[in-house]
């Protein structure tokens, strides 16, 4: 007999469970005891069961300190196979996760849990009398394994009601005596089922069956689990120990062997010099002008073809060899070098490190271990804006804000009352306060590199963390190209980052709509035009784009310019910002420029940066077709408040082998949203002439 579970309902993680199968004389469980339609389950006592995971205990086998139900029981039903019950799991609680996921795979289960006080069966195995009094779901593997019921001591079953704010009903089996098993007086069919329930029923105290105290019962719990993991803990150190003399055992064999190749190696009358190293050992039959040679051969080029080079055994041993200076024809070189024996020569008559066919090919070339950066640049924007992580189980998320004011009124003194009731009339008229809600919508970006298994083994870094380095930079840096460019139409001839052709589906910024998009489309009244000029003024006027009368820009502490390369180096060409006298705080500070009318400015390398010289056309858009469209720079504005980022799941980086290409690959992904609370929430102005 087998529990199923079916998935009745996506949005809600809703499920139907066989949790009680129908059996017959010929079809039951491992007990060898079946279920049938006269099982006396209690129902009318237990009208709410509590819905756990793997009966509290978690899914290493571990009691579950304060189990929680993971789900609600919504209802019962008979079939011809068995009760189903009806059940809606939480989608907060990692355990019904774990339950949904493997729901949705066919790898879910079902148990019922019962009172082993009140459990009956009949001489042939049929059950006659089980409280149903908790339903427990969950994931198959690593040993959890589905039964179709499960004892509970009375005490313990008291607690996890008391718990979950119930009070567990007072029974006693109702089964006539003729039909109970002698021999199974009051046992659960469950409590032989492992190891540990067969020591909790050992160690019983002989007060009573239904006497034991909830702390008695804990502790009993509390010394079967601790003498469980001291045993698994004890055949953990005997392999751990075994394995250790195997370890010693092999390292011991190697170091004969590699004795009495060495001891071999030397009985050669002139052998080559022998190194102390292991991983050189194979070149030491080789004299250094053959190493030397090779070494040269294999950094260089073969019928025209790059070659792979030297591995970092040849160089190793060749440095060796001349720091120490131990190899005989090393030793006559350095002795010809001392005595500065100078004579005559014709032109190129002298091998040389850097002629061709004499010298050239013997001279080894060495590689550095530290990898020589490309520049990265700042990315402090979204440090400005409010972030948040959006929780498991939701899609969209949405905010409340605030809508309309209600409406105030110049108010009369009052002067009559209400004729039927009595009271003053009223002398102002009611208005309701709007509200309303933004919603985010998550968008998900990553990346994806594969790499050789020759490259791993073979590299002079570590190209696994290398990758995840530069993911993790240039994820950043893409992030700051979004919050700025992003635009999320990919109709032909209107993304404000490809305005002259059609955007690719995979294009990163179609993930979100950013700052640029809202002042140049969502609300085209928050742009301006510069008219191919520019003026310390063309940024206050951007700034009295925002809101009524540039009210939403008041703050200062709340709004800052970001600005495009172009615009930041022409910008320090302004005759304002070249001298102090016209502000009172510095425009300059230390060579950056600071602020301007009080307000930060920041400077983006990641605006525009569709186009190669990070400038727009005469509307503030990318032309990636015509580059020489693009000649303008632009000056945003933008109110970091009305801004907020939310994070569903922060950058990852996996790593994983593909065993039948002898490849690895690195994948980051990244989930979020962006979204504004306000259309007055960034304001531009374009077509700047830099």
């Amino acid at each position: 007999m087998e529990n199923i579970i079916k998935i009745k309902s996506q949005d809600d993680w809703e499920l139907d469970v066989l949790i009680i199968p129908y059996g017959d004389e010929h079809n039951k469980d491992s007990d060898n005891q079946f279920f049938t339609e006269r099982t006396n389950l209690y129902l009318e006592n237990f009208t709410n069961p509590m819905v756990l995971y793997y009966h509290a205990y978690d899914e290493n086998g571990y009691p579950i300190g304060d189990p929680d139900n993971i789900g609600k029981f919504r209802k019962y039903e008979r079939r011809r196979d068995g009760l189903w019950a009806r059940v809606v799991l939480d989608k907060l609680s990692s355990y019904a996760k774990r339950v949904w996921e493997a729901a949705k795979e066919g790898m879910a289960r079902a148990s019922s849990g019962s009172l082993p006080h009140v459990a009956r069966w009949s001489q042939i195995g049929e059950i006659l009398s089980c409280p149903l009094v908790e339903i427990s779901l969950f994931d198959m593997g690593e040993g959890r394994q589905p039964a179709n019921k499960y004892a509970v001591a009375l005490p313990v079953a008291k607690a996890r009601w008391k718990m979950a704010g119930l009070e567990l009903p007072e029974i006693n089996a109702n089964v006539p005596e003729e039909q109970v098993d002698p021999k199974g007086e009051e046992q659960s069919a469950s409590t032989k089922s492992t190891d540990t329930e067969n020591l909790l029923t050992k160690n019983l105290p002989s007060k009573g069956k239904n006497e034991m105290e909830e702390k008695d019962v804990q502790e009993l719990v509390e010394k079967a689990l601790k003498a469980d993991r001291e045993q698994r803990e004890a055949e953990v150190k005997k392999a751990k120990e075994e394995q250790e003399k195997i370890d010693l055992a092999v390292k011991t064999e190697k170091e004969k062997w590699e004795k009495e190749v060495a001891e071999k190696q030397r009985l050669y009358d002139g052998a080559p010099y022998q190194t102390k190293f292991h991983d050189v050992a194979k070149f030491d039959n080789y004299e250094t002008a053959d190493l030397d040679l090779v070494a040269g051969i294999l950094n260089g080029r073969i019928n025209g073809t790059d070659v792979k080079g030297a591995s970092q055994d040849i160089l190793k041993s060749l440095a060796i060899r001349h720091m120490e200076g131990k190899d005989e024809a090393n030793r006559h070189a350095m002795k010809a070098l001392k005595k500065n024996d100078f004579r005559a020569t014709k032109a190129d008559e002298v091998m040389q490190q850097d002629l061709t066919s004499y010298g050239d090919e013997w001279v080894g070339v060495g590689y550095g271990t530290e990898l020589w950066r490309n520049i990265r640049q700042e990315t402090n924007i979204l440090s400005k804006i409010p972030q948040r992580e959006i929780p498991q189980g939701f899609e969209t998320f949405y905010d409340p804000i605030e809508g309309a004011d209600p409406t105030w009124y110049k108010v009369p003194e009052v002067t009559d009352t209400n004729g039927t009731t009595g009271f003053p009339n009223a002398t102002v008229t009611a208005s309701k306060k709007g509200t309303s809600r933004v919603g985010e919508t998550l968008a998900k970006i990553g990346a994806r590199t594969i790499y050789s298994g020759e490259l791993k083994e073979d590299s002079l870094l570590d190209v696994a963390a290398e990758l995840r380095l530069s993911m993790q930079l240039s994820g950043m840096e893409r992030i700051e190209h979004l919050l700025i460019d992003g635009d999320t139409d990919a109709t032909a001839s209107t993304n404000i980052n490809d305005i002259a052709g059609t955007p690719a589906s995979t294009d990163l910024f179609l993930a979100i709509n950013g700052f640029r998009k809202l002042a140049l489309v969502t609300n085209t009244a928050n742009s301006r035009s510069a008219g191919g000029a520019f003026a310390v003024e063309d940024f206050k006027n951007t700034a009295k784009l925002m809101g009524t009368a540039g009210g939403d820009a008041l703050d200062v502490t709340k709004v800052g310019f970001i600005i495009d390369l172009p615009t930041h180096w022409k910008a320090l060409e302004l005759p304002e910002i070249k001298t102090r006298d016209t502000f009172i705080a510095p425009v300059l500070e230390k060579g950056k420029l600071a602020g301007i009318y009080g307000y930060d400015v920041l400077v983006s390398p990641f605006m525009h940066y569709m186009q190669s010289d990070r400038k727009a056309n005469i509307a503030g858009k990318v032309d990636q077709d015509t580059a020489g469209n693009n000649l303008y720079g632009a000056i945003l504005a933008v109110r970091w408040d009305q801004w907020k980022f939310g994070w569903k799941r922060r950058a990852t980086m996996e790593a994983t082998r593909t065993a039948f290409s002898d490849s690895w690959e690195i994948i980051s992904m990244m989930r979020f949203g962006f979204k504004y609370r306000s259309t007055e929430a960034s304001a531009i102005t374009y077509y700047v002439g830099v």
